[in-house]
């Protein structure tokens, strides 16, 4: 794990496969715990470097004291629209802390083809934060939630799930196609970084 404050500029290369990235997952964890403090983070997009100019910038998403400690931390950053990018070629993804406490980054010798940690701004080789990207695709239309009528009705009072379809890659993982379920864009993957059913339980 690494610290994300103390080692700016941090974040990890990779090359995507499609055309627009969506979304970015990364594992963070509480990195000073039992202090009552959390933080908020938000994911850079960066082209050319890992200080290169900002392509897209996420959302941030606030996470509460002792956050991935003996559960997962996997945390979705998710940018308003698609950011367009270039199939092959090198991109960069750069968390940040926006404001609260000490936060901790997973990173492993994974050995992603694709592309590398970053650590003060230096390359480490073999190294590389565990991440996910890709974009969704929200199915079925609203149309076809009338037509089923009140069995779909009665599971969003409960639930709010909308299903999509999500493409991503998973650190050195080739392209998968795989159904996930949403609720409010919120979406939680259970523990393994091989993982390919992804559930989210945040209903409103």
């Amino acid at each position: 794990m690494s610290v994300i404050q103390s080692n700016q500029p941090l974040g990890q290369s990779f090359t995507p496969s499609l055309s627009s990235v969506g979304f970015i997952r990364l594992f963070l964890i509480d990195g000073v715990r039992n202090n009552g403090l959390g933080a908020t983070v938000y994911v850079n997009l960066r082209e050319d470097a890992i200080t290169g100019p900002v392509l897209g910038l996420s959302g941030p998403v606030f996470m509460p004291d002792n956050f991935g400690i003996g559960s997962g931390g996997y945390t979705n950053f998710f940018f308003s629209s698609p950011v367009p990018v270039t199939p092959g070629a090198t991109y960069y993804l750069q968390p940040v802390v926006q404001s609260g406490d000490t936060w901790e980054v997973v990173e492993y010798n994974y050995s992603y083809p694709g592309g590398t940690l970053f650590l003060n701004g230096a390359a480490v080789p073999f190294d590389d934060l565990w991440f996910r990207e890709g974009v969704f695709v929200p199915e079925p239309s609203w149309a076809l939630l009338i037509l089923v009528g009140g069995g779909i009705v009665g599971k969003c009072r409960y639930g709010r799930a909308v299903r999509a379809t999500v493409f991503h890659r998973e650190i050195g993982a080739p392209m998968r196609r795989t159904p996930d379920s949403f609720s409010g864009l919120a979406l939680r993957a259970p523990l393994g970084a091989d993982s390919e059913k992804h559930s989210c339980e945040h209903g409103y």
